[in-house]
């Protein structure tokens, strides 16, 4: 899937965060976005009358870091 390949040649030039856009009436876009894990920002914009969405997805791994305590 394009989407995927666009993930895997971000993170391998060393892009940390992909950020999409799309408006409120592209709701298969939304739709692809959320199912491939980005989530939808807080901002929104309008442009020539339609509102703009963003999307973000952290490309880096979720790393557990384990706690160690000092005895």
């Amino acid at each position: 899937m394009m989407l995927a390949h666009l993930e895997t040649r971000a993170a391998a030039l060393g892009y940390q965060t992909l950020q999409l856009d799309t408006t409120t009436l592209q709701v298969a876009a939304q739709q692809l976005y959320r199912k491939n894990g980005f989530t939808q920002r807080e901002k929104t914009e309008t442009i020539q009358g339609l509102t703009v969405l963003f999307f973000e997805k952290n490309l880096l791994p979720n790393y557990q870091f384990a706690s160690y305590s000092s005895s």
